[in-house]
């Protein structure tokens, strides 16, 4: 160490000193003084608070406690204090407080213990009450009906510990019961409890609330009074006129099982159109129809029990209104009615069907009166009948007196029926040689030496085939021309033969006989040509001349070197009927009966005329009248048969339909005109 002297020696007498007084002063202390005795100093008590229980719901019952300790000394606390300011309470002893409270009102509360000791001094200690409201009870019940009888009920319920449950029926206690299960289900049923039947029930659940006080829940249900209950909605009560049918109806019941069995009462049924049966022993209806009663109709009827009331039903129904057919039946000669027979058929692609009538006798024919008229119901619905086909003959079973008529009848003509029978020629007798007179108007034939003109009209009178359209505009007839000569053959008519044309025109035994609907009158026919008559029109090629039909003429033309019925051009036959036009035979002849033509040759020719002039009746026929067979050219037995074949081909008997039964030709042969004439007519 490096020290300077000077400083060394400050340091060193310092120290000296120091030494020197201590010495001095212990070995020369006096002795000591005693101080006064301190004051006692005062200690702050400790304050202590319980609260039990601190939480609860309300009205919440909780003692609380306030006490404390002093260093000083129990006895040295002078005051206990108690402070809930929330509430307002303030409770001060001089000794721990020991008390019980209830606090009705929710809330969180702070509770002070205080305690405060002689000297002032004090101490604080703090706790919590909190209060909250008790649960609310809940209770939930259903009641409801199924199967529209038994009874369903369910319960649910919190916060109560038991259900008290009781029903009560139409006043008066029926069930009751304790229920501690919180989720509970029971039926009452007609099958577990006779008590259970209609009427009005009350579901009244007992319970204590959240204020200990008791309460009820209270459901109501109604079983009621159905009264008897039948569906007929599902009966078909449908039936046809006349005719009947037996158903069965469904068994009446109740929903309330105590008023079963349920019956029909069988003096209640009752129908507007119709007569009624029922069988009580197995609930069968037959209902009946009455005569001309159709259309819709209603049968209603009551059924009831001893329990119960009584109720009704009601079922609207369909009687088919049946097919009616009526008409007058009349000669095609005469025009007058006359007695006949008719046998309906019911014609389904080639089948026919032999039809039943309300009048028909054990062989399904009807009988007219004896002026020919009838009138007759089907057995078919009129719905199902679009056009029935007539066979008619005159006269009665075993004493028939004239032809077969077969004709189709429209269902908008079915009730202004007109059949003209055709009855047997003068000739009777002589049967097989009108067949083979007709025999070709059963035949087509479509190759040399006699090709045919298919000429055919539609069953509303329009033109199948055969003729131009404008014949479609015929209106009727208003003149009949019987020219003097033929520009283009020479050919001509004297007056006398003119005549005997007109005599034969007028005759009703002849021409006007045949034409039936139209009568021709005198004025009506004219003679000679006229160069203002522009109905016949020459062709430029030679062909036949043409008529106009529209304007309801009819000129007969006297042609040369004719065969027959055809135009002749002197290499072969060419038939040909021009319409409204007549081509006859003029070769010179002294005499005038006979010039080239007799009566069967002008009424064939005038029935090519009629059958192919839109005649209202001549529906559906062809055109060729003549004979085709051996000996072709002989013409001489043409008459009669012409005439009578005119009386049936006016008339729509003569409807050849060669795809259906009814009209199906035979093969070739004689019999086949059995198709015109209905030999088999039974």
């Amino acid at each position: 160490m490096n020290l300077n002297f000077p400083t060394t020696r400050i340091f060193l007498y310092a120290l000296k000193t120091v030494l020197i007084t201590g010495i001095l002063f212990f070995s020369c202390k006096p002795d000591p003084i005693q101080p006064p005795e301190p004051e006692p100093v005062n200690r702050a008590p400790v304050a202590q608070i319980f609260v039990s229980p601190s939480s609860g719901t309300s009205p919440l019952t909780s003692t609380i406690k306030v006490n404390g300790t002093d260093l000083d000394g129990i006895d040295d606390i002078k005051n206990y204090i108690l402070k809930i300011e929330d509430l307002g309470i303030n409770i001060e002893k001089n000794e721990p407080i020991d008390t019980t409270m209830i606090f009705d009102k929710k809330g969180k509360y702070e509770v002070k213990g205080i305690v405060r000791d002689k000297a002032g001094a004090s101490s604080e200690k703090v706790s919590y009450l909190n209060v909250s409201e008790k649960p609310q009870a809940i209770v939930s019940q259903n009641v409801s009906l199924e199967d529209s009888i038994d009874i369903l009920y369910n319960i649910n319920f919190e916060n109560t510990s038991e259900i008290e449950l009781e029903i009560i029926k139409n006043g008066e206690k029926i069930f009751s019961k304790n229920i501690s299960d919180k989720e509970y289900s029971e039926r009452f049923s007609y099958s577990t409890n006779d008590k259970i039947t209609k009427g009005d029930y009350e579901f009244v659940a007992k319970f204590k609330n959240e204020d200990g006080n008791d309460t009820s829940v209270v459901s109501t249900v109604q079983i009621p009074n159905y009264n008897p209950e039948v569906d007929w909605s599902g009966l078909d009560i449908n039936f046809e006129e006349d005719l009947g049918i037996v158903v069965n109806l469904p068994v009446p019941k109740d929903k309330n099982p105590e008023d079963n069995p349920v019956s029909y009462i069988p003096e209640s049924f009752s129908s507007n159109k119709s007569n009624l049966e029922f069988n009580s022993e197995d609930n069968s209806l037959k209902i009946n129809g009455i005569e001309d009663m159709f259309g819709s109709y209603n049968i209603s009827a009551e059924f009831g029990s001893d329990e119960c009331g009584i109720n009704s039903v009601s079922k609207s129904g369909l009687i088919y209104e049946l097919a009616r057919v009526s008409g007058i039946v009349e000669s095609n000669e005469s025009h007058e009615g006359v007695k006949a027979t008719i046998i309906p058929y019911h014609v389904i692609g080639k089948d026919t069907i032999r039809l039943y009538s309300n009048c028909s006798d054990d062989e399904e024919r009807i009988l007219t009166n004896a002026h020919g008229e009838f009138e007759f119901k089907l057995d078919k619905k009129a719905s199902e009948l679009e056009e029935v086909l007539l066979m008619a003959r005159q006269g009665t079973p075993g004493d028939y007196k004239g032809w077969v008529r077969v004709q189709n009848i429209p269902k908008k003509d079915f009730k202004s029926v007109l059949v003209r029978t055709v009855p047997y020629a003068p000739y009777a007798d002589r049967k097989d040689e009108f067949k083979e007179f007709v025999f070709e108007s059963t035949k087509q034939y479509d190759s040399d030496p006699l090709p045919y003109i298919g000429t055919r009209f539609d069953f509303d009178g329009t033109i199948i085939g055969g003729l131009a359209d404008e014949y479609q505009d015929f209106k009727g007839l208003e003149r009949i021309r019987i020219l003097d000569y033929d520009p283009w053959t020479e050919g001509v008519f004297t007056r006398e033969e003119q005549e005997v044309f007109k005599e034969k025109l007028l005759d009703k035994e002849n021409i006007n006989g045949i034409i039936g609907h139209y009568e021709i009158k005198p004025e009506q026919i004219v003679f000679g040509n006229d160069t203002t008559f522009e109905d016949y029109i020459w062709n430029e090629n030679f062909d036949p001349a043409i008529v106009y039909p529209s304007q309801g003429i009819i000129v007969v033309v006297p042609r040369k070197n004719l065969f027959a019925s055809g135009v002749a051009d002197g290499y072969g036959l060419k038939p040909f009927i021009s319409r409204g036009t007549v081509y006859l035979n003029a070769k010179n002849n002294d005499n005038p009966r006979n010039p080239g033509y007799n009566e069967a040759t002008f009424s064939h020719e005038m029935g090519h005329i009629f059958i192919s002039s839109g005649h209202p009746k001549s529906l559906y026929g062809e055109t060729i009248m003549s004979q085709p067979i051996p000996g072709w050219m002989d013409y001489t037995r043409t008459g009669p048969a012409d005439k009578k074949l005119g009386y049936i081909a006016y008339e729509d008997s003569y409807l050849i339909k060669l795809d259906e039964p009814v009209y199906k030709l035979r093969d070739m042969g004689m019999d086949d005109i059995k198709n015109i004439l209905r030999d088999d007519f039974k």
